[in-house]
């Protein structure tokens, strides 16, 4: 399947081709992820999806899309003051686009792993997103989640808020925020020393999942 390609390969003046400029998260790159993840959810029996197969989906949109060149990926990217931690991905900068730096998290029905726990690590990458202080890079988390997680998220604690977010709104996370969590959700969550708001910059729901794109904003750290 091939999402419509809305990117048509002109030149702008000084040479660079529209298609290598798009924004990280340009609405033609992140339609064609919807719709690649919806052919992918509506097969008969749908293939086991894992994070990895997430990923790559989306690296197909911006294939598809014309939006990067393949060696513009780096998979497992370091960032100094991570501790030897790793970025799941990074899309290097171009002229006219800034490096992004992307976390995936999928959180799939068929696991023993418990929602909260689960809930933890998305806030986790999040906080770990914050860490990084690279000048004009743009920081995003891909989280998709299935059937299960829709009901652990629609009610209860004030950390699930990040959730019912409209695209656009944005949530500070901070200690002030973790202090308020349950102890069970909170003694969970790495990169506690990090704080930073994130906005939702993507909101799709289907039968089968629900879908968040958050961009990471104002890094900052607290000793």
């Amino acid at each position: 399947m091939h999402c419509a390609i809305f990117a048509l390969g002109w030149t702008k003046p000084g040479g660079c081709r529209m298609e290598r400029c798009m924004k990280a998260m340009d609405p033609a790159v992140t339609d064609c992820f919807i719709e690649l993840l919806r052919e992918r959810y509506k097969q008969k029996p749908p293939p086991l999806t894992k994070e990895d197969a997430v990923r790559y989906t989306y690296f197909l949109a911006l294939f598809q899309q014309r939006a990067v060149e393949h060696y513009d990926i780096v998979l497992e990217a370091g960032v100094d003051g991570l501790k030897g931690r790793e970025i799941d991905t990074l899309i290097l900068g171009r002229e006219l686009r800034p490096a992004f730096y992307l976390e995936f998290k999928h959180d799939r029905d068929r696991t023993k792993i418990k929602p909260t726990k689960r809930a933890a690590d998305l806030f986790s990458d999040v906080l770990k997103m914050a860490k990084i202080s690279i000048a004009n890079a743009e920081k995003f988390v891909v989280y998709l989640s299935e059937i299960k997680m829709r009901s652990f998220w629609s009610s209860g604690d004030s950390f699930k808020k990040i959730m019912t977010l409209e695209k656009g709104e944005t949530l500070k996370i901070d200690q002030t925020f973790l202090e308020n969590c349950p102890a069970s959700f909170r003694k969970n969550v790495r990169w506690k020393d990090a704080a930073c708001e994130v906005r939702v910059v993507l909101k799709e729901n289907a039968d089968e999942w629900d879908l968040r794109i958050f961009q990471v904003l104002s890094p900052g750290t607290f000793y």
